[in-house]
């Protein structure tokens, strides 16, 4: 039996749990959004999830943002809705399409009335990548992907995101024999997704590559980031560089490095059945809160 796809995962998963199954179609893109326990939308997290843009989305990242969900309930009487992006895998996806898919998701949400200051962006790994395509889109917009009009978004979350795929940034061997991932499947999944960029718009997918300007202008953009790295995982080296890089460039970036932490550490417990109690995602909880308050 195969890998469920994300919205066949998505749907069984729910279903066990009791909660509301709502599925959007994002008109001219092939993907959709599907909302964990049912739609709601006064205050959002759009969820774009990690697997190496191969891979569809896992239970355990469910169980992530359905426990921040409830913790933001249940601590803060804030009720949110977490909107996930169900888009298109490689080898069957070539750049920019997963970026145009992102972008229908989002004007999926703005046509509805929800506005940018509403949305938090949250991604893991491949979907932190996604989101600073997002940003390097509104920067600097792809001809091939439609613009973005939208005010300043509340704010965003990247866990363990996926900065250096060719690997030229950072030192992701270093950590193979501390981390969850290793530098050989990691190169794997980037040739899939590197061998469709064209040279002139490498930016987009690695970041670091791009000029020292390439994030002039990101205050208007987004309130405030956080990124969240295992001090023990593979992309330690690039993700330090990326928040030098933002930090550079905006009033409002944390980073949050876990002592002995491994990729996507705050989804870890979540993997293997633990109670999500672990040293990011309290803190997670507490920032989300107090932007949404804000």
């Amino acid at each position: 039996m195969g890998m469920l796809s994300t919205r066949e995962l998505y749907e069984t998963w729910s279903r066990k749990r009791g909660l509301a199954i709502c599925v959007e179609e994002i008109e001219g893109v092939g993907a959709r959004v599907v909302w964990l326990d049912g739609k709601k939308t006064n205050h959002v997290i759009y969820y774009m999830h990690g697997g190496g843009y191969a891979l569809p989305l896992q239970d355990f990242q469910l169980a992530f943002w359905r426990h921040v969900q409830l913790e933001l309930k249940k601590k803060h009487g804030i009720d949110v809705g977490v909107a996930i992006l169900h888009y298109s895998l490689t080898p069957n996806a070539p750049f920019p399409t997963i970026l145009r898919q992102a972008v229908g998701g989002l004007r999926l949400l703005f046509d509805q009335g929800i506005q940018s200051k509403d949305i938090y962006l949250a991604g893991d790994s491949a979907g932190g990548n996604l989101i600073l395509q997002l940003f390097s889109h509104i920067l600097h917009p792809l001809p091939t992907v439609p613009t973005i009009s939208c005010n300043t978004f509340r704010g965003a979350y990247l866990m363990s995101p996926w900065v250096s795929l060719s690997n030229e940034e950072g030192d992701q061997a270093a950590h193979d024999d501390t981390d969850i991932l290793c530098s050989r499947s990691l190169a794997e999944f980037a040739a899939f997704v590197l061998c469709d960029v064209p040279a002139s718009q490498r930016p987009y997918v690695e970041v670091l590559k791009a000029s020292e300007s390439w994030f002039d202008g990101l205050n208007e953009v987004v309130n405030g980031i956080m990124i969240s790295i295992g001090d023990k995982e593979c992309f330690r080296e690039e993700d330090v560089k990326l928040y030098e890089r933002l930090h550079a460039k905006h009033s409002d970036v944390q980073m949050v490095l876990q002592e002995f932490g491994v990729h996507i550490d705050p989804m870890i417990d979540a993997f293997i059945g633990e109670k999500l109690e672990g040293a990011i995602t309290p803190r997670v909880v507490e920032w989300l809160a107090k932007g949404f308050r804000g």
